[in-house]
């Protein structure tokens, strides 16, 4: 690998004044794909950054992998490389004759045999994670995609000769790149300290866009978060009543992530309690990527009083205070008539009754 001339580049997300040098690529042919690998510098007056980054060449990926290490935590995770001082220098010297490549759903591990100046060869392992593009530079894409789209349905249409079919296969391309659009400016949206992105609920946003057909949201809300807003069933009440299409994520003090889904939503009654019927309201496992739908006509919605959380019959019930108490419950025996699935007492909590919220988090599907 060869060093070649500087490529400057706009880093993804940041603005345009702060560059990227990257000063050496190499492209890599494995297992029947082909990868750019660059490495490459910023520096500034203050500090020191090596930048490793990876593409997937002849490909409509909406993503890249890539790294960043300061200085000195690269010459500490590879002490091969304490000898050198200037970034580039280091950079020079990632030449290789061997290497590998494992791709995984969040990440890309590059293993390469580095072969020294003085001519020693040493292993080195980087791990890139996965990054959208900048979501401007995603949307000019589809933009540009979506016209060459409609270009050639145009053609198509003045063609004759041509099939149906084409002008039907073209129209469905291009509602896939809309829905990619979609997604982006979702998962922009999407603020939780329980889940790292939307792809690991895509089983739950999956099951709602099948069961209702009315429902077609493009936002995901955080209403309430307790370790934000307190753990007070009042301020939930406050922040999240009235509210339709609701969507609530618990994180259990066992590390257990579960919830449930209400189009109803939920409200206070002050005098007694109140049971509604929501054939739409569900239970999920996150752990186990599995939705337990409501049986149908059965009453589940409970709307109590302010010291009683968004609950599910008792198949699931929050609590006042359930960041400091294990008063909160999933439950088991007869209450598991209500959903389909829940079979085994407890299920969704690993098998334990009672559990405290490490977090609680309400969004509202908009």
């Amino acid at each position: 690998m060869e060093a070649i001339k500087p490529i400057e580049v706009i880093k993804p997300g940041i603005e345009n004044s702060q560059k990227i040098n990257f000063i050496e690529e190499v492209i890599i042919n494995f297992k029947d794909k082909e990868y750019n690998i660059h490495f490459g510098t910023n520096e500034s007056s203050s500090n020191k950054e090596i930048i490793i980054k990876a593409d997937l060449n002849n490909a409509k990926e909406l993503f890249y992998f890539q790294k960043k290490y300061d200085i000195n935590e690269f010459q500490n995770f590879s002490k091969i490389f304490c000898m050198y001082e200037n970034p580039k220098e280091i950079i020079s010297f990632l030449k290789t004759l061997k290497y590998e490549i494992i791709e995984k759903n969040d990440s890309l591990i590059l293993k390469f045999n580095i072969f020294l100046p003085n001519g020693d060869c040493k292993s080195l392992e980087l791990n890139l994670k996965k990054k959208l593009l900048e979501q401007k530079s995603i949307i000019e894409y589809l933009l540009k995609e979506n016209n060459i789209l409609k270009d050639e349905i145009s053609n198509l249409k003045n063609n004759i000769s041509n099939n149906h079919n084409e002008i039907i296969t073209l129209r469905e391309e291009n509602k896939k790149l809309w829905n990619e659009i979609s997604k982006i400016l979702m998962e922009k949206s999407f603020d939780s300290k329980i889940i790292n992105s939307l792809g690991e609920i895509d089983f739950i946003l999956d099951y709602i866009k099948q069961n209702d057909k009315e429902l077609s949201f493009k936002k995901i809300v955080l209403l309430y978060r307790g370790s934000r807003d307190g753990d007070d069933t009042k301020i939930c009440h406050n922040l999240c009543d009235h509210k339709k299409n609701v969507l609530i994520i618990i994180k259990s003090d066992i590390g257990y992530i579960f919830g449930g889904y209400s189009k109803i939503g939920f409200e206070i009654k002050k005098k007694e309690y109140e049971y509604k019927i929501d054939n739409n309201c569900f239970l999920f496992s996150k752990n186990m990527k599995k939705i337990y739908p409501v049986i149908k006509n059965k009453k589940v919605i409970c709307n109590i009083n302010s010291n009683v959380g968004l609950n599910f019959y008792a198949s699931l019930a929050i609590y006042n205070k359930f960041m400091n108490n294990m008063d909160s419950c999933v439950c088991g025996g007869f209450c598991n008539k209500y959903f389909t699935g829940l079979k085994n007492d407890y299920l969704i909590n690993g098998g334990k009754c009672n559990f405290k919220c490490q977090e609680l988090e309400v969004f509202q599907l908009l």
